[in-house]
This record gives structure tokens, C-alpha cells and sequence, in this order.
């Protein structure tokens, strides 16, 4: 059986590396098993991560990809357990072998990063002897400078599109945090906006070129809601002083928004829902209808535009739960990580897990990009949109349905885009990446770091 793990704070590190327990019966990644009487946990963390509880040096997980898709970033444990950035690079048809980011961080562990678009940089967020540091490193050298002492625990930070700018936030999520906008250099030069506001998160709109948009969250004067505004400017100078503009009050508190998709005008907004008959998903495969399970939805994700226009839910058909969702910048097309259940013709019972949809927002057609995993686990595994369809070349396998912090490439589109998730497929956290090209899809284990 595996379990669904999040990381927590290791003292004698002084860093938060998590390995907490959430559910240690959530579900059995297999079809067929008996798991019907387990329910699905919630996720306490958007990215919906799904680690094991493996020696550390094991752990590869939180994976962040270039634009062109062609660079990727991503934690690993393999430096004797601490967590370090790692980074690959595609070329010819093959990632080359994962590589130390930097020597020369200063920090003494390295929790989670973001390559710039243009994959020239990394913000790389971590421990330090007396707390926590925000720097950033040259992805061709590894040379860093420190932005922040201080920033938010939770990995609040991101370049714009055009990778001259990122913007983080310092401080704690249960009093609120400092904004700020810095140049991307290896001597940032940093403004805050905002001071006298308080925020709870941010993530850019229209971040192509300058002026640039920033959308923030604060909390709203009306109970369980947060009030979202928007601030034009071309520098960190100018943000400093750039004037905010409301433009809902609207959206839960506990709604997970949308952080780092590639659209300059949509965003996602996937905001908690009441349990309801009418607001339900059945769960996939070939079982008979008369005995579908109906799973009523935890929350119902919806796109809105950057006028503040609540577009409507995206469709209720792609899982019971959205964890992370992406939006292509020609707004066609969104990808989503979403919790689902299955069961097959001849299951006794139901599997829970996560999986992958790419959606067509003009008519709401879902497309699954389950993962058939392998008999052997050395192989990456491939993609099907059928869950019940379990032969590869006439080999019985099984479906990985524990996919866990997507992210997917700015340039995306349906057609050709290099989606990255990390996955305990192989019985330890491993960072995987699907390529997709003329047509083509193919799996990659950019980790190759299994337990022996």
C-alpha cells in the first residue's frame, strides 16, 4: 500500500523538509484492490504532492520548467539526504543526467525553486543557520545572491513571463505577508509594494512584456472571502507606487488560485463547494452505470478574466477535486491535477488517486492523461486515457495514480507542450517529465534515483 506523505519540519536541520503522515490507508495504486472503504484525504497543499516515507536522500520532488521546456529544476535528496536543487536539460531526444544547481547557495538546505522562463535563472527558497533565505542563482553557473531573509515558508515567489522580474512575499500566512518585486540580477535590486497592506498570495497577469500586472489577495472585509486587485507597472521602482485596483470580493478564502499560468487575461479561481446532488462526479471506467459511484465535489473550478468576470465552471467531468490547474497563453487550452476514482469492469471496489486532464475550455472536453505504469519500474510510464485499459504490448500493467505538483511550460499548447509532476510510482519520490511533440508523447524519469 502507498501512502500520501507531506514534508515537515526536521529540527535538527533547521529546515522544513516534510515527512508528515496524512493518510497511511488513503489507497492502494492498483486496480482491482479492496479500498472502497477508505475515503480520500483532503490535501493541505496545492501542488498536491505525494511523497513517501523513505530514507531523504530519496526524495526528488517539486519539479519548475523553462518556457521552452527544455530546462527543469527540481529538489532531490540525493546529496546525503539534505535537499539540494538539482537541474537537467533537454537535448537530442534525452535529459541529461540531473546536475547540482549550485555549490554556493549559502544555504544549508534548498526546500523548492522556480527556473525563470527564459531558463537563464533560479529562485531558490531554503534554510539558513538562523531561519530561512530567498536567493538566486545563474542556472549556467550556479552564482548566487540573496534577495530576502525571510520569505514566506510557503514558496511564494515567480518571474514574470519575460523573465526581467519576479515578485515574493515575506512574513506568515496566519498575519498576512510583506509584497515585493525585484530585478532579476545577481544583485536584485528590490521594492516593496503595498507597504502599508497585508497579502495572503500573488501571481502575475499579462506577464509577457512591461508594464507588467500583478494580481494580489488580501483578506476581505467580508467573512470568508479574500479581495483580489491588480497593480500595473514597469519596475520595481514604479510597483512601489503602483495604485490598486479592486476587482472582486468574491472569491473564498480557501479558494486555490491560479500561480503561474502562461494566459495574460484568464485565471483559475477553484473555490470549496457545499456537497450537493447536483454537483457531483462519477467515477471513471467501464463499471455499469446502474452502479457508478457519484462523488460529490470538494471544489468546482471556474475560470475568471482579469476584469474581475467569473466565466463559469470549467466542468465538473474532471475529478471531484482540482489540486492545481494551467491555462495556455491562446486561453484554448487548460491542464489540471485532479483527484478521481475509478473502478473497471470485474473491480470489486473503487480506486482512489490523482491524475492528469487536459481540457478544452471552448467546449469543456476533457482529455485523461492517466499513467500506465510498467511491470518494469525502471521504464517510465506512459500515458492512456483509458484507466481500464491495462495491457502494453500484451503485458498486464497497472495505472500510477499518484501524480503530485504538475507544472507545465509556458509556450504549451494541446499540441506540444512538456508537462513535469513528481510521482512515488517507483516506491520513493521521483520527478518525471512528458514530452509532447508531432504528435508523440513520450515519459521521462528525469530522477534515476531509486531506492536499490
Amino acid at each position: 500500500m502507498q501512502s500520501i506523505i507531506s514534508r515537515q519540519s526536521t529540527l535538527s536541520r533547521g529546515l522544513k523538509y516534510q515527512m508528515t503522515l496524512i493518510a497511511a490507508a488513503l489507497l492502494t495504486f492498483t486496480c482491482g484492490k479492496n479500498n472502497s472503504s477508505q475515503k480520500p484525504v483532503v490535501q493541505t497543499e496545492r501542488t498536491g504532492r505525494a511523497n513517501t516515507s523513505v530514507d531523504a536522500k530519496y526524495i526528488d520532488e517539486a519539479p519548475s520548467v523553462s518556457s521552452d521546456g527544455t530546462k527543469i529544476v527540481f529538489t532531490s535528496g540525493r546529496d546525503g539526504g539534505t535537499p539540494r536543487i538539482y537541474t537537467t536539460t533537454f537535448s537530442g531526444g534525452s535529459w541529461s543526467t540531473p546536475a547540482k544547481l549550485s555549490t554556493s547557495s549559502g544555504l544549508t538546505a534548498e526546500n523548492v525553486a522556480r527556473v525563470s522562463p527564459d531558463g537563464s535563472w533560479a529562485l531558490i527558497q531554503g534554510g539558513t543557520a538562523s531561519g530561512q533565505a530567498l536567493v538566486i542563482c545563474a542556472f549556467a553557473t550556479g552564482t548566487c545572491g540573496t534577495v530576502a531573509t525571510s520569505p514566506w515558508e510557503t514558496g511564494q515567489f515567480e518571474f514574470t513571463g519575460d523573465s526581467a522580474l519576479f515578485y515574493y512575499v515575506t512574513g506568515t500566512k496566519s498575519s498576512g505577508g510583506s509584497l515585493f518585486v525585484g530585478t532579476t540580477a545577481a544583485t536584485p535590486t528590490t521594492s516593496q509594494v503595498g507597504a502599508s497592506d497585508t497579502f495572503i498570495e500573488a501571481f502575475w497577469s499579462a506577464e509577457a512584456t512591461s508594464p507588467y500586472s500583478l494580481v494580489t489577495a488580501r483578506k476581505s472585509t467580508t467573512t470568508g472571502k479574500k479581495t483580489l486587485s491588480t497593480r500595473s507597472f514597469t519596475s520595481p521602482s514604479t510597483a512601489a507606487t503602483a495604485t490598486a485596483t479592486d476587482f472582486t470580493t468574491d472569491v473564498s478564502y480557501a479558494a486555490i488560485l491560479d500561480h503561474d499560468s502562461a494566459s495574460s487575461s484568464l485565471f483559475t479561481v477553484a473555490a470549496p463547494i457545499k456537497p450537493s446532488t447536483s454537483s457531483v462526479f462519477a467515477e471513471l471506467g467501464t463499471i455499469d452505470d446502474p452502479t457508478r459511484i457519484s462523488i460529490p465535489l470538494v471544489n468546482e473550478l471556474h475560470t475568471w478574466n482579469v476584469a474581475g468576470t467569473d466565466q463559469g465552471a470549467v466542468g465538473a467531468s474532471a475529478g471531484f477535486e482540482t489540486i492545481s490547474a494551467w491555462i495556455t497563453s491562446d486561453n484554448a487550452t487548460l491542464f489540471s491535477l485532479n483527484r478521481i476514482a475509478i473502478r473497471c469492469a470485474g473491480d470489486g471496489d473503487s480506486t482512489w488517486g490523482f491524475s492528469m486532464a487536459l481540457i478544452t475550455l471552448a467546449d469543456k472536453t476533457v482529455t485523461w492523461r492517466h499513467l500506465k505504469k510498467p511491470i518494469d519500474l525502471s521504464q517510465a510510464p506512459t500515458i492512456s486515457a483509458d484507466p481500464c485499459d491495462r495491457t502494453t504490448n500484451g503485458t498486464a500493467t497497472t495505472y500510477d495514480f499518484g501524480a503530485s505538483a504538475m507544472k507545465v511550460n509556458a509556450a504549451a499548447t494541446a499540441a506540444a507542450n512538456t508537462v513535469v509532476w513528481a510521482s512515488d510510482m517507483t516506491g520513493d519520490p521521483e520527478v518525471f517529465a512528458s514530452v509532447n511533440a508531432s504528435g508523440v508523447t513520450t515519459v521521462y524519469n528525469i530522477s534515476g534515483n531509486r531506492v536499490p
